[in-house]
């Protein structure tokens, strides 16, 4: 609980907030997070592979020549929306809340495919089934390890504030769809497209949601960070903990002194 057990930051012009104001403050701000990252990440397995839209145009537009189809699956669309507010859990209330909030997450997809599983082997009134069981597992895969991956590059980078949110994303993606290609390569999931064309099309798509995302968020970041009373954090100090052990979260900073200047 160490983003709301954390003094409030003394900001100029603010009053302090009683405790149980800015614990509402943050719960609130928490709870829409949360439920923006499982609403988001539950799409890809539970919409996975249904409808693809083609992306190799757009690529070509550009000048670039695609080694494969491209298609984006439409589970992927909300995807980035998940991964942004990963960031933001992991940002505001550390990377402690960020993995519970992927537990929270894992049991989604757990539920999800335990669904795809009963459509596959429920005969419908038409004596028809689904073949969504394997496809779901791949994209599961992928929203997992993406996520693990995020979480844990996004807490090592402490330093390199600028580019938290665009290089562990990428990495996350990147690591994600590898393993969603090699679980589709290696089992019959029945997506009627080249495997290296979804995984690059959705990885590629995911990434840009995620830097066009983190662009719009580093303008409402500043006055959020106020309406909770964090800090937005300076470069870490390798001495700086906290009383519970943690070293989280990402918007807290030292108080510098002042320097005076005197006569001799």
């Amino acid at each position: 609980m160490a983003g709301w057990s954390l003094p409030q930051h003394d900001l100029p012009g603010k009053g302090v907030l009683s405790e149980d104001h800015i614990y509402a403050r943050r719960e609130r701000v928490f709870l829409v997070l949360a439920s923006v990252f499982v609403a988001a990440s539950a799409m890809l397995p539970l919409l996975g592979f249904t409808r693809l839209f083609g992306a190799t145009s757009l690529v070509g537009r550009v000048g670039l020549e695609a080694p494969s189809a491209l298609v984006v699956s439409v589970g992927a669309l909300a995807f980035p929306l998940a991964l942004l507010s990963l960031n933001m859990v992991n940002a505001l209330y550390g990377k402690h809340r960020a993995r519970s909030l992927l537990l929270a997450g894992t049991i989604i997809w757990v539920g999800v495919l335990g669904l795809h599983w009963a459509t596959d082997h429920v005969v419908a009134y038409d004596r028809t089934t689904t073949a969504a069981y394997l496809p779901g597992v791949a994209l599961a895969a992928c929203a997992l390890v993406t996520c693990v991956v995020q979480i844990e590059a996004f807490a090592l980078m402490r330093r390199v504030i600028a580019l938290r949110a665009i290089i562990p994303a990428l990495l996350g993606i990147s690591a994600g769809w590898g393993i969603a290609a090699v679980i589709i390569d290696n089992v019959p999931v029945p997506i009627g497209e080249p495997v290296l064309g979804v995984a690059l099309a959705a990885g590629g798509y995911t990434w840009l949601g995620v830097v066009a995302g983190t662009l719009v968020l580093a303008i409402i970041m500043r006055p959020l960070a106020t309406y909770l009373r964090f800090a937005l954090r300076e470069p870490a100090r390798d001495d700086f903990d906290f009383d519970d052990g943690s070293s989280e979260p990402e918007f807290v900073v030292r108080k510098r002194g002042r320097v005076e200047i005197v006569d001799d």
